[in-house]
């Protein structure tokens, strides 16, 4: 069951990066800035079209999210609070809200090709992090999986970037979004929220059994809401006026994240934090067929090598991790 959850929380993940590329498209002339959908970042497209900065679109999605989670809240009733709650609030707070800052500046500096790739590694590093905040480790096989999808989904990315030969669709070698991380500030920036996310992804599992898994993200969204309200007023004021023009597509971000994460904690009360997040990251495999479909992405042949990669690794952690 923890696999549907997971694999659910991919699905409107990659949902999710569909209206924030969709949106950050209009806002900056151009489509580059989904947080995982993976594939043309929008080249040649119109002038750009003055529109809320990222700091603004991330602090109305958090405001979203928290909204309609507290909706579900409200539907199934407050849960009683344990004693770990409030110091894993305190911390995830804390750990988010500079993930979440620097998630959205990577995004609207660097191209997505180059950033996407680095959230791939969250997975691997909790191998390091839920050993030490939580005492799981994964089986020798689960381990293998999670290192499967986090290879496939590094080459799904490599896919990205537009048509071949231009521009941004130059093929730029297997080991080009490394080099970026020597180059380019937004890489640099995602690599960081990796890190981030694997240690804070940890304190969610000490949440959930502490309050709840609809409860908890709704009360971590309002926290986050709440902490970076004073720095976007003062120094965005201008642009959040702008986010009335943006109004659905936020509230689409936020309908998307509030399943996701309602999904992904139910997930996490079921199995090991590593493999929840491994399998979250089948969203790139989502994100590739959305791409197609909704956005006229090209470039699909090369990425299936990657999308069978992350599957031989699902395959490893539900069958033998």
């Amino acid at each position: 069951m923890w696999f549907l959850f997971a694999l659910g929380t991919a699905f409107f993940q990659a949902v999710k990066d569909v209206f924030i590329k969709r949106s950050n498209g209009r806002s900056n002339g151009r489509a580059g800035g989904s947080a995982g959908a993976h594939g043309a970042n929008g080249a040649g497209a119109a002038a750009a079209v003055p529109g809320p900065s990222g700091l603004a679109l991330c602090w109305a999605f958090t405001w979203a999210t928290s909204a309609l989670l507290w909706l579900g809240v409200a539907a199934t009733g407050a849960p009683e609070i344990g004693p770990d709650f409030w110091p894993a609030l305190a911390a995830s707070t804390v750990f988010n809200c500079v993930a979440l800052v620097l998630y959205f500046q990577a995004l609207s500096r660097s191209d997505l090709s180059l950033t996407a790739p680095m959230l791939t590694f969250t997975p691997l590093f909790m191998l390091l992090t839920s050993p030490l905040i939580l005492g799981e480790y994964p089986r020798p096989l689960g381990l293998t999986g999670i290192v499967c999808i986090v290879a496939g989904s590094y080459v799904l990315s490599l896919g990205a970037g537009g048509a071949p030969g231009g521009p941004n669709g130059r093929r730029r070698g297997l080991l080009a979004p490394l080099r970026a991380l020597l180059a380019d500030h937004g890489p640099r920036r995602m690599l960081a929220v990796a890190v981030i996310w694997s240690v804070s992804a940890n304190f969610d599992k000490i949440g959930v059994p502490a309050s709840g898994p609809i409860f908890w993200p709704a009360a971590l969204f309002t926290s986050v809401g709440l902490v970076l309200a004073p720095v976007a007023l003062l120094h965005e004021g201008a642009a959040l006026g702008r986010l009335r023009t943006h109004g659905a597509a936020v509230l689409a971000m936020g309908a998307a994240e509030a399943v996701s994460v309602v999904l992904q904690m139910h997930a996490l009360t079921l199995a090991l934090a590593p493999y929840v997040i491994a399998v979250k990251r089948l969203s790139a495999v989502f994100g590739v067929a959305f791409g197609a479909l909704l956005l006229g992405e090209r470039n699909l042949g090369r990425r299936l090598a990657g999308a069978l990669l992350m599957v031989a690794g699902v395959a490893c952690i539900t069958l033998w991790g």
